[in-house]
C-alpha cells in the first residue's frame, strides 16, 4: 500500500505543515475552539488545547471520519456525555477540515498537484 512506502510518513507530515488552507484553519478562533469543543465533548488526546494547533487540526479528520459514519446511519453525530452537540456551521467546518487532510494524503498541498505529491 502507498502509505507504507518508505519516507511517505515524512512527506504527508511536511505536506500537512505546509498546507495554507491547514495553516488558516490553526489560526481561526473559530476552529481552535471547534476543537476545544470536541475535545470536551469526546476526550481525544490527539486534539487536546496543550498540542500543536496544527496538529489539533489534522487530528480531527479522525472525528469528521466519525460524524461522517454516524450520518451515513443515521445516528447521533459524536454522542457524549456532556450533552454537547455540533451547530450546522460546526459540523461544516469540521467536514472542510477532514477534506483538507484527505487532499493532503494525495497531493502537494501548495500546488494542488498530483504531479508533485509522493
Amino acid at each position: 500500500e502507498w502509505k507504507q512506502a518508505a519516507g511517505y510518513k515524512a512527506w504527508s507530515f511536511a505536506n500537512e505543515e505546509r498546507s495554507p488552507a491547514l495553516q488558516r484553519f490553526a489560526r481561526d478562533s473559530r476552529c481552535l475552539a471547534l476543537l476545544d469543543k470536541l475535545h470536551a465533548a469526546t476526550g481525544y488526546a490527539p486534539i487536546a488545547a496543550e498540542k500543536p494547533a496544527l496538529r489539533r487540526v489534522v487530528a480531527a479528520k479522525f472525528l469528521d471520519t466519525l460524524a461522517s459514519i454516524a450520518e451515513t446511519h443515521g445516528m447521533e453525530v459524536l454522542p457524549n456525555t456532556s450533552g454537547l452537540s455540533l451547530s450546522p456551521q460546526e459540523r461544516s467546518l469540521l467536514a472542510e477540515i477532514g477534506w483538507e487532510v484527505k487532499r493532503c494524503w494525495y497531493q502537494d498541498s501548495t500546488e494542488a498537484s498530483v504531479a508533485k505529491s509522493f
